[in-house]
């Protein structure tokens, strides 16, 4: 799977374990886009529009597709390390966590407010009983 791997192992240069950091980005990509891209010339490219493409349809977040960005450096030396990668997905899964959180909280003040509302129409609307036995 030389697809997989980072551009340092095939010019044959030392490398570190960010190599790791590269293939584990277009892992990530793989997963969100749905594709396997084993046999695709131009990845970082595919993957890249694919993910930005899925922004646009707000089923991904850009920050996926600035870790893509991050960890398929052409340069080993400016990608991240890979304690930095899972720094960056603990934040993005707070923020999914605090958002979801806040979604709640807005969902139920609506349903609140809704029910409510309800109760001052029902309360506020006349007796159908009653005003049957007034004629």
């Amino acid at each position: 799977h030389l697809v997989l791997q980072a551009p340092e192992i095939g010019r044959y240069k030392e490398y570190s374990n960010k190599i790791d950091v590269y293939s584990f980005g277009i892992t990530m990509a793989e997963f969100f886009v749905e594709m396997h891209v084993h046999y695709i010339y131009d990845i970082k490219n595919t993957l890249f529009s694919s993910l930005t493409s899925l922004v646009q349809q707000q089923v991904v977040s850009s920050r996926i597709v600035s870790l893509f960005s991050e960890c398929t450096q052409e340069s080993a030396e400016l990608r991240p390390t890979m304690e930095q990668v899972v720094i960056h997905l603990q934040d993005m899964l707070m923020n999914m966590i605090d958002q979801e959180i806040k979604k709640q909280d807005t969902l139920h003040q609506l349903s609140t407010r809704n029910q409510h509302e309800i109760i001052e129409i029902v309360q506020d609307e006349p007796n159908s009983s009653t005003n049957q036995d007034q004629m």
